[in-house]
């Protein structure tokens, strides 16, 4: 369960921070390009990746319950992974558009862990109700501590290393990645 819940602590974690990284990054492609982009558009940046989160987390826990958890946990970072990576190449003229696609490749990723995690945790603590109690509160700590603790790490990580903050994300993915490998 250790490596299940460090893994969440990860994976939340690059989302404060990505958050974060991303909004700077915005920040400075709008003042470098010639080309604003709006506080709408950051904000449908933001919402995309919800929406696909949101839609997509039970098509993935319907199919970890069918074709098992640890394939979507361990496949779920690499898509976050994915999403860092191809950050570096977004195009100064009109970011717009492929920053929303990226955003959807995040979602994916998360929409497929967290759904997994939970029945992983569900079916691990099936048959003693404390144990449940105990690991939920773990899991919504990790949650919750995670993204409070990435969005400082993503204010360093901008601060610190500009664009290559993107580098640290997409190591955390790998992180989450062999975390899951574990289980």
């Amino acid at each position: 369960m250790i490596p299940l819940l460090f893994g969440t602590l990860l994976l939340r974690t690059n989302t404060g921070a990505g958050s974060i990284v991303l909004g700077r990054f915005l920040a400075q492609l709008s003042v470098g390009s010639g080309h604003p982009i709006t506080n709408i558009r950051v904000g449908l940046i933001s919402v995309a990746y919800f929406i696909v989160e949101l839609s997509l987390a039970p098509v993935f826990g319907a199919l970890g319950d069918r074709w098992g958890r640890r394939l979507f946990l361990t496949i779920g970072p690499l898509f976050g992974l994915t999403q860092v990576v191809l950050l570096v190449f977004t195009p100064t003229a009109n970011p717009f558009p492929y920053l929303l696609t990226l955003q959807l490749l995040a979602g994916i990723s998360t929409a497929m862990q967290v759904p997994a995690v939970l029945g992983y945790l569900a079916d691990y603590t099936a048959q003693n109700q404390s144990l449940r109690m105990r690991f939920m509160s773990l899991y919504e700590l990790a949650t919750s501590g995670g993204i409070a603790f990435g969005v400082v790490l993503g204010g360093f990580a901008w601060d610190r290393f500009g664009r290559y903050a993107f580098v640290l994300l997409g190591v955390n993915y790998l992180l989450v990645a062999c975390c899951m490998l574990l289980i």
